[in-house]
């Protein structure tokens, strides 16, 4: 397809988003097994550890709230991602809403601390 559309030659990525804006129940059993085929198909053709897989996540979980504030599934996707060896291959990108009274870590509004435990 690429090179009937025009592109002959590889395209040079190196990051790769699956989803955006999915709540996170969407991400579990789903993410993880995707991203591992997509890296096992990468190290047949020597592209192995190359690419960076992109969560791409809403702000909001299926609860309404912020996904760092829904650590259960949260967690639970996250280790998924370390059960398939691709820890330092994804990242999280999530979207947030700025505050308008200003962020404030004492608060922890994201949840970040529960973090640690994963």
């Amino acid at each position: 397809l690429r090179a009937r559309d025009g592109h002959p030659a590889p395209y040079k990525i190196s990051h790769l988003q699956l989803g955006n804006e999915q709540r996170v129940s969407e991400l579990l059993g789903s993410f993880a097994p995707k991203a591992a085929a997509m890296e096992a198909r990468a190290k047949r053709f020597g592209y192995g550890g190359l690419l960076t897989y992109v969560v791409g996540s809403d702000e909001r979980s299926d609860s309404g709230s912020s996904i760092v504030g829904d650590v259960g599934n949260t967690s639970a996707v996250l280790r998924e991602i370390r059960e398939a060896g691709l820890c330092s291959q994804t990242v999280w990108d999530f979207h947030i809403i700025p505050s308008t009274t200003g962020y404030d870590p004492d608060d922890d509004l994201f949840h970040l601390r529960a973090f640690a435990r994963v």
